[in-house]
């Protein structure tokens, strides 16, 4: 039995049809993916505390006029349960925790650029 030119046009249909199927159920399948992502993750992605976007900034800001990146050298001037300093690059020095009295640990020739709760950034004067 051959096949006729009326018999490979329904053939090209139904291969079409397919392909169009499966790119659907792909497509359904991404979507879905998807969607379950954002409503497991939305609040971290889309919802950003109006009280955390300043102090992102202004560290944000900080960091560049001063030239700090990935390869910036950090030393360790405190590290203790309530209490972490590091100079960086010689440049900036971060406090990051509750404790307030630092005694001798900040050097003199440095000033307050900015800081929040338990958290402080100095530049070098």
């Amino acid at each position: 039995m051959t096949l006729g030119l009326k018999s490979f046009g329904l053939f090209r249909k139904i291969k079409s049809c397919l392909v169009m199927y499966i790119y659907h159920k792909i497509a359904n399948m991404f979507l879905f993916s998807l969607f379950i992502f954002l409503v497991q993750f939305y609040d971290h992605l889309f919802i950003i505390k109006r009280e955390l976007m300043e102090p992102i900034r202004e560290v944000t800001a900080i960091r560049k006029r001063n030239g700090i990146n990935s390869r910036s050298t950090v030393n360790i001037l405190a590290a203790e349960a309530n209490l972490y300093m590091a100079r960086i690059d010689d440049k900036l020095i971060i406090k990051i925790g509750s404790k307030g009295d630092l005694g001798n640990i900040l050097p003199p020739d440095y000033k307050l650029a900015y800081s929040g709760e338990d958290f402080a950034v100095w530049e070098k004067k």
